[in-house]
């Protein structure tokens, strides 16, 4: 197989936990190269991580031969107009969530894509576990009897002022950090057409973003999936699905991505004193990730794009709606 080579596009701190560190667990990957709008700062990553080159700046990157895919860990405004970008120089593309900020921007990417051929991957790392499809399964085979409802919760203390997630113009804000996480996840289990939604926030943080955002969907079977994320409350990574017959807890379900970790899935049954677990292996979430990026660009796998348009659309008019409702409060 060849020997797929790299590049970044930006030196931001997620880099080395999110693409450098879990390359030296998949075969067929090279890091080729890095470019920053600091110079200095890409230099320093080169060093550090042995990158062998540094580019000037993005475009210079993307004209580089030698790249076959690119990595974009930019702020979210920067999502859409790198990956056109990096479509149009014919690399395939793994991006940080959220993909894009509306459904204009995603059209503008799929029919790049479309016309280039190249391979987009949404950076949800949280899809690549087995973890969801045994949930979806619980779900789908009603072992544990009809869903009722799905609770998420998403939260941790923002600290640094100099961060993009607190500037409105750069997609800062709780939700569309961590919204996508949730709606990967609801898409999964039981699809993303809610007979109704809803949105809420005072989107009063600096600047006026979304310091804690609270949404609901409401399913025409009766399922209620309820989500709140904020960035003012202690770390909490948690879904607890509520069935007939089971209560089941995902607990902390962004472990593996600080490390190569276990997870478990806590069950237990309503009618009996008895809690039953899941456990899983330890792995790593972007290693698994960063694998199937490379069977995906070989051709292994599939992406059904359609999903991409629907968390879009969803994410943007959920967010729009609490937008909305915030200023005739005020």
């Amino acid at each position: 197989m060849n020997t797929i080579r790299i590049g970044i596009l930006g030196a931001a701190k997620i880099v080395p936990r999110s693409i450098i560190e879990p390359s030296k667990f998949v075969d067929n990957i090279c890091l080729w190269g890095i470019a920053s709008r600091d110079k200095a700062k890409a230099e320093e990553f080169s060093r550090i991580y042995q990158i062998p080159y540094v580019f000037s700046d993005y475009d210079e990157l993307l004209k580089c031969d030698d790249i076959d895919a690119v990595y974009i860990p930019l702020s979210n405004d920067l999502h859409a107009t790198w990956i056109i970008n990096a479509a149009i120089a014919k690399k395939h593309v793994l991006v940080e969530k959220p993909i894009c900020l509306n459904s204009a921007e995603f059209d503008l990417m799929l029919e790049v894509s479309k016309n280039t051929g190249v391979q987009i991957l949404e950076a949800i790392m949280v899809q690549h576990h087995p973890w969801q499809n045994e949930v979806k399964n619980m779900i789908t085979t009603g072992i544990y009897g009809k869903l009722q409802s799905i609770k998420t919760h998403s939260t941790f203390r923002l600290s640094s002022e100099d961060n993009y997630r607190l500037s409105p113009e750069k997609g800062g804000g709780a939700f569309f950090d961590l919204g996508s996480y949730w709606l990967q996840f609801i898409q999964e289990c039981i699809g993303l057409h809610p007979q109704s939604f809803y949105g809420k926030s005072d989107f009063s943080g600096p600047n006026g973003i979304d310091l804690t955002f609270e949404a609901v969907l409401e399913y025409a079977n009766g399922v209620k999936s309820e989500f709140l994320c904020s960035f003012q409350r202690p770390f909490e990574a948690n879904h607890w699905l509520e069935f007939e017959k089971s209560k089941v807890r995902i607990r902390n379900f962004f472990g593996p991505a600080l490390g190569t970790h276990s997870m478990n899935i806590d069950i237990k049954e309503k009618d009996l004193d008895k809690t039953e677990k899941i456990v899983f292996s330890a792995q790593n979430y972007y290693v698994n990730q960063l694998k199937y990026f490379v069977k995906l660009i070989e051709g292994k796998e599939h992406i059904d794009y359609f999903q991409y348009q629907e968390r879009v659309r969803l994410m943007s008019d959920i967010y729009q709606l609490a937008y909305l409702e915030s200023i005739k409060h005020r």
